[in-house]
């Protein structure tokens, strides 16, 4: 009988679009690939048997130090992207967090900042912000980053 090789598939990944009083969004500059380097929201893989809040809240503890709610048991936006140098496919769900504490970076993150629009916009012009991040952004703040 023949060996069959495993068809690649994606994964699923959840990310927190977290906001402040003066309208500026939280980003993260990653530190391992795909894409080190680059800024983003913090987020990552939901894991066997978690549902995507648990994964969120997971996350973002894990990445930035915070205590993260949920505010939305569905997504505000939806990205597909892939990544042909590690050779993995993402679909991110978005979602609007709150969070408690002082986000700081932890794991794979050497950077985190509050940045209002302009300084967004400033990041995805550079290419310094994954392009995932600013179809997030556009859909579910209104921001016109191009």
């Amino acid at each position: 009988m023949e060996k069959k090789t495993p068809k690649k598939r994606a994964e699923a990944a959840v990310v927190g679009i977290i906001t402040d009083r003066k309208g500026r969004v939280l980003l993260t500059r990653r530190t391992r690939e795909p894409m080190a380097g680059m800024w983003h929201m913090a987020g990552g893989a939901v894991d066997y048997g978690e549902t995507l809040e648990e994964a969120l809240v997971r996350e973002l503890r894990e990445e930035i130090g915070v205590e993260a709610t949920v505010l939305s048991r569905l997504p505000i936006a939806i990205c597909s992207t892939v990544y042909p140098s590690v050779e993995r496919h993402v679909i991110a769900l978005y979602f609007r967090v709150s969070i408690k504490g002082k986000p700081e970076p932890k794991d794979a993150t050497d950077a985190v900042a509050w940045l209002p629009q302009a300084q967004v916009r400033e990041l995805y012009a550079a290419g310094k912000l994954l392009d995932s991040c600013r179809s997030a952004l556009e859909h579910a703040l209104g921001w016109k980053l191009l």
